[in-house]
């Protein structure tokens, strides 16, 4: 168990907006590269890991839970006080669902250490996205990607004394997870092993039988990448506790690749490098502040996309469905 501190006064979170850092990174295609990575840190806790053997719809279902799981994050980021609502979405979504620890006890998933890893643990993702996908980060912009993700923490409803205050706090934070509670579950295998060869997507459907062979022989290849970046962008302890295997000219080919693609994406025009309720709701932004009168017309194509969203949430963890 970690040592959550002193009682903290309790901070407000607040909608995020232009200027902050997850306003820019958030909606970029390349957190798409990123997204398992948290996502199974998550799952190497014993109590989340347990839940989700017991709900594993990232295994029945791994696209439609991605797409969920990216519409929540872009609420967060993108929504306003959406965010705020979507926040608490989440957490009256979750108050039933339980998970077996450690202690061979079923402990809620709402336990506050248990919670709070969710949101912490896109700390070191981010970090990956920036430094090695991305435009590196020095320190003070490191400490203020920070302070957005205890912001996150917040929205989703994690209580100040939770939150490590600091970076350095994080860190140790960060170690005792990884050296007292973070596991090789079984659940993170069986994950593994759908994105060694992923379904088809669900866009492949209307075209039915005609792609099947295509997507048969493309899929095993993006599963190869997929995983290899996944392994790539887990932390060495991480890794160690998964068995995974890494080697000095894999992490050669991996600084190689994100070289690549952060240079990609500087050519890459806005438009094509954020995914469409991001991009909405950035040109939204840009058009209040510049009074122009294209701003009721992206108002109306991002609450479009929100509506999209409301119509494709989960509407109970018991079957982890959308609402029809």
């Amino acid at each position: 168990m970690t040592d959550p501190g002193p009682r903290r006064p309790p901070v407000e979170p607040e909608p995020f907006g232009p200027g902050s850092l997850l306003w820019d990174l958030g909606g970029d295609r390349r957190v798409n590269l990123l997204l398992p990575m948290p996502a199974l840190m998550q799952a190497m806790h014993p109590v989340i890991g347990d839940a989700l053997e017991r709900q594993p719809v990232a295994i029945t279902d791994p696209w439609g839970r991605r797409t969920r799981s990216v519409d929540s994050i872009n609420l967060w980021i993108y929504g306003g006080n959406d965010a705020i609502v979507e926040g608490r979405r989440l957490i009256e979504l979750h108050r039933p669902v339980r998970g077996r620890g450690l202690d061979a006890r079923d402990h809620p998933a709402l336990d506050p250490e248990v919670w709070a890893w969710v949101p912490l643990s896109a700390y070191p993702a981010y970090l990956v996205m920036c430094q090695t996908f991305g435009e590196p980060l020095d320190a003070a912009g490191q400490e203020r990607l920070y302070e957005e993700i205890r912001n996150l923490a917040r929205i989703l409803g994690v209580r100040e004394r939770h939150i490590p205050p600091t970076v350095a706090d994080f860190w140790a934070y960060y170690d005792t997870m990884v050296s007292a509670c973070l596991v090789d579950h079984p659940f993170v295998h069986r994950v593994l092993d759908v994105m060694r060869r992923p379904p088809p997507p669900p866009g492949l459907s209307p075209f039915g039988p005609a792609l099947r062979p295509a997507w048969a022989a493309l899929a095993p290849v993006l599963g190869w990448f997929w995983i290899w970046i996944l392994r790539g962008s887990f932390p060495p302890e991480v890794r160690d506790i998964l068995r995974l295997s890494w080697t000095a000219r894999d992490e050669r080919w991996f600084r190689l690749t994100g070289l690549v693609i952060r240079q990609v994406a500087r050519v890459t025009p806005e438009p094509l490098r954020y995914a469409p309720m991001p991009r909405h709701a950035r040109r939204l932004a840009r058009a209040v502040a510049a009074g122009r009168p294209t701003a009721a017309w992206h108002a109306r194509r991002l609450a479009g996309w929100q509506a999209t969203i409301r119509s494709r949430r989960t509407a109970s963890l018991d079957r982890d469905e959308p609402r029809p």
